[in-house]
């Protein structure tokens, strides 16, 4: 009988330890509104496309890294890796400026690429974000 109070007072401190490293989420509409407006701050893709800027290009990163944080944790944990790669792909779009290493190549299949990812988002987590 001993040790069955040793194993609660033991699986109690684990579960604090484990909850104490989750991290605390977002509700959904503050988050949300802190995703838009990173979205919403990025260049038209037809300027880009059509007259890409370095100096655009440095400020969109600028931008994209200042607000990083604001972005993780997401409300779900579902939508976890396609925030964090929403995010990847962003900055090195710009740091390239155009994206030409890796599986990107140009500001068009780029966007692109933001597009859809916006959109499983959206649809993960019931919201119209993108």
């Amino acid at each position: 009988m001993r040790h069955a109070g040793l194993r609660a007072v033991g699986a109690a401190v684990a579960l604090a330890v484990v909850a104490s490293c989750a991290p605390d989420r977002p509700a959904m509409d503050d988050w949300a509104v802190r995703f838009a407006r990173v979205v919403d701050a990025l260049p038209a893709e037809q300027d880009m496309v059509q007259d890409p800027s370095r100096t655009v290009c440095n400020e969109t990163l600028g931008f994209l890294r200042s607000n990083r944080a604001d972005l993780t944790p997401t409300p779900d944990l579902s939508v976890d890796d396609a925030v964090e790669t929403w995010i990847n792909i962003a900055e090195s779009t710009f740091f390239e400026c155009p994206p030409s290493s890796g599986e990107i190549d140009g500001f068009a299949e780029a966007y692109r690429e933001l597009d859809r990812l916006e959109a499983e988002i959206d649809a993960a987590l019931g919201t119209d974000i993108g």
